[in-house]
C-alpha cells in the first residue's frame, strides 16, 4: 500500500517502482488511465489506482499555488507586487480572466482528471478481490477526495457538469466536461453531501504515521461541516444559485460531532501548528505533507509568499518571490501583543546572508528575482511557512494544511451564530482567541468572527470562500488596496475557461463573463 507519509515514502517507492507526485511515471508503472483498467483487481492495483488519484490532485508541483492564488488572492487584505494586469496578479486585481490558461484552465483540467481517477477507483472496487472492510475503507476515501474536488468546484464557477461514474475517453473533452452540460449547484451539492456522507463512518478516526495526509472520519465531518455551512450562507448572500439544501443547524450538528470526538485539540501556541518539526499535531485534521528537497515533493509555495531573499524559501542564489503578501493594514489590525501577527507576516526578519531587512525601512539590499524595496508596494510578506532552511523554489518540507482545529471551531461558532444561537458561540470563539493571549468576549456577532477568521487563517485557502459565504465580495472589492475592478455580480464567481467552453459545446458561461 501506498501512503502520504514523508518519512517512509521512499522506501516504499522502491518497492513499488512509482514515484507518487509524477504523473508520467504513475500512468506507465502502474495502468494507463486513458482506459478502463483491468490492473484494479486486488487490493494491490486499488491502492496504485489510489495513488493515481492523489496524483491528480496534488499534480506535481504547481496546483497548489493556482489553488493558493485563487482561493486566497481574492482578499482586501491579499496585495501583489506586481502590475494589476499582470497574470499573476489578476486574482488580487479582480481581473480575471477566462482565458487564462495559466491558472484557470489548468484549474478546470486538474479538478477533472482527480474527479476522472477517483471515478474509476469507485467503479472498480466492487468487482475487486478484497475484503469487505478493505472496500469500504477505500471507496470512502475515494469518494472524499471526489466530493472535495467538487466542492472546490462548485464555489469557484457554481454548478458544473457532474461525473460520478468514469468516461471512456480520457481527453481534452473530458477535462472539459466531456460534452456533458451543466449541472445545478443544488445537484452539484447533493452528489457531494452523498459522497460524504457515505464516507464519514467508513474511516478510521485517527491515522498512523505512515498513512499521515490520508483522511479521516473527522476530516470528512469536518468538510460535511463546511458544505453545510456554506450552503447555509450562500442561500441568504446568493440567492440566484438556487441552493435550497444545507443549514445552519446541520453544520452545527455536524462540526460538534468532531469537537466531541476528542480527537482534535488547538496546540499550545500559534507558531506550534506551522512548525515542520511538529507536523501533522493534533490541530491538523486534513493536510498534504510534502518532502524536502525533493523538486516533486516539495512545497512551492514558502518561495512565492515569503519576503525576498528568505533563506527558508529556497537556497542562497535563488530567495523568495514575494508574489503575494498582505497589506499593512492588515499587520496593523492586530493586537500588537496578538502573535499571530508575527507568526503571519514578516516585518523584520533575517535575510540569507544575515542581515536584517524591515518593513518600510531603506535603504533594502540587492534582492533576488526583480525585487528592488521591501515596502507598501510589495505588502508583507508570509512568515507562517519558514523551516529555517531550503532547498531550492520547488522543494520545502513545509506541509499545507486544507483543515484544522480551530477553522472548524470557528466554522462551530459561526453556524450557531447563523442558527441564532450566539450563546452557544461564544465558548468557541473565545477558546481560539485564548490561545493568543486575547479577553474573552461576552458577546459575539457574525462581525466578530469574519475578524477572527481573517487573524487565525490567512493564506490558508479559506478567503474567497468566507467573503462568497458572508455576502462580503463587494466590499472586499471596494477596500482592496489592488483591486482595480468595479463590482458586479458576475464576481459571485469565476468565470469558466475559454478553453472548456471550446472544448464542450454544451456549457454555458457564468452570467457577465
Amino acid at each position: 500500500m501506498l501512503y502520504l507519509n514523508k518519512t517512509k515514502i521512499f522506501s516504499v517507492l522502491i518497492v513499488l517502482s512509482i514515484f507518487l507526485y509524477s504523473c508520467n511515471d504513475l500512468k506507465e508503472e502502474v495502468f494507463s488511465f486513458n482506459t478502463q483498467s483491468n490492473a484494479i483487481v486486488d487490493i494491490k492495483g486499488v491502492d496504485l489506482a489510489m495513488n493515481g488519484v492523489y496524483d491528480a490532485w496534488i499534480s506535481a508541483l504547481g496546483n497548489r499555488l493556482f489553488r493558493w492564488s485563487i482561493c486566497s488572492g481574492p482578499s482586501q487584505y491579499t496585495v501583489c507586487r506586481f502590475d494589476p494586469t499582470n497574470r499573476d496578479a489578476r486574482y488580487v486585481s479582480y481581473l480575471w480572466d477566462p482565458s487564462d490558461r495559466f491558472f484557470t484552465t489548468r484549474i478546470w483540467t486538474l479538478a477533472y482528471q482527480t474527479i476522472q481517477r477517483a471515478n474509476i477507483v469507485i467503479d472498480a472496487i466492487p468487482n475487486a478481490d478484497i475484503s469487505e472492510a478493505q472496500a469500504e475503507n477505500r471507496l470512502a476515501e475515494a469518494r472524499f477526495l471526489r466530493a472535495n474536488e467538487y466542492f472546490f468546484m462548485v464555489r469557484l464557477f457554481g454548478g458544473v457538469p457532474l461525473h460520478l461514474v468514469p468516461t471512456s475517453e480520457v481527453n481534452s473533452d473530458l477535462l472539459n466536461g466531456n460534452s456533458l452540460p451543466r449541472n445545478s449547484a443544488q445537484e452539484v451539492y447533493d452528489a457531494i453531501i452523498a459522497d460524504l456522507e457515505y464516507a464519514q463512518d467508513k474511516l478510521p478516526a485517527t491515522r498512523p504515521t505512515n498513512e499521515n495526509g490520508r483522511p479521516t472520519s473527522g476530516a470528512v465531518k469536518s468538510l460535511l461541516g463546511e458544505v453545510y455551512l456554506q450552503m447555509a450562507g450562500l442561500k441568504q448572500s446568493n440567492p440566484s444559485l438556487g441552493i435550497t439544501g444545507g443549514s445552519y443547524q446541520m453544520a452545527v450538528d455536524k462540526l460538534l460531532e468532531v469537537v466531541n470526538s476528542n480527537v482534535y485539540d488547538l496546540q499550545p501556541t500559534y507558531k506550534d501548528v506551522f512548525d515542520t518539526n511538529n507536523e501533522f499535531n493534533n490541530e491538523i485534521i486534513w493536510a498534504q505533507p510534502n518532502i524536502i528537497g525533493n523538486t516533486f515533493a516539495g512545497n512551492l509555495i514558502p518561495w512565492a509568499l515569503r519576503p525576498p531573499n528568505t533563506p527558508g524559501a529556497g537556497s542562497a542564489g535563488v530567495g523568495a518571490f514575494n508574489e503575494w503578501a498582505l497589506s499593512l493594514e492588515f499587520y496593523e489590525s492586530f493586537e500588537p501583543t496578538d502573535p499571530r501577527r508575527d507568526v503571519t507576516m514578516a516585518y523584520s526578519y533575517e535575510a540569507f546572508n544575515g542581515e536584517t531587512i524591515t518593513f518600510n525601512q531603506p535603504p533594502f539590499p540587492v534582492f533576488e528575482n526583480g525585487i528592488t524595496t521591501y515596502d507598501e508596494t510589495t505588502g508583507l510578506g508570509f512568515n507562517k511557512w519558514f523551516e529555517g532552511g531550503g532547498n531550492g523554489t520547488n522543494s520545502n518540507e513545509n506541509d499545507e494544511v486544507f483543515i484544522r482545529y480551530a477553522d472548524v471551531l470557528l466554522m462551530l461558532a459561526e453556524a450557531y451564530v447563523g442558527a441564532g444561537n450566539s450563546t452557544q458561540a461564544l465558548p468557541h470563539i473565545n477558546r481560539v482567541r485564548s490561545r493568543v493571549g486575547l479577553a474573552s468576549l461576552g458577546s459575539v456577532t457574525l462581525e466578530n468572527i469574519k475578524q477572527e477568521r481573517a487573524w487565525e487563517l490567512a493564506g490558508e485557502y479559506q478567503e474567497y470562500f468566507d467573503l462568497q459565504r458572508w455576502g462580503d465580495v463587494e466590499k472586499a472589492m471596494q477596500e482592496g488596496p489592488d483591486a482595480v475592478a468595479d463590482y458586479a455580480e458576475r464576481y459571485e464567481t469565476m468565470p469558466l475557461p475559454s478553453d472548456a467552453l471550446q472544448g464542450n459545446g454544451n456549457l454555458v458561461q457564468n452570467a457577465g463573463w
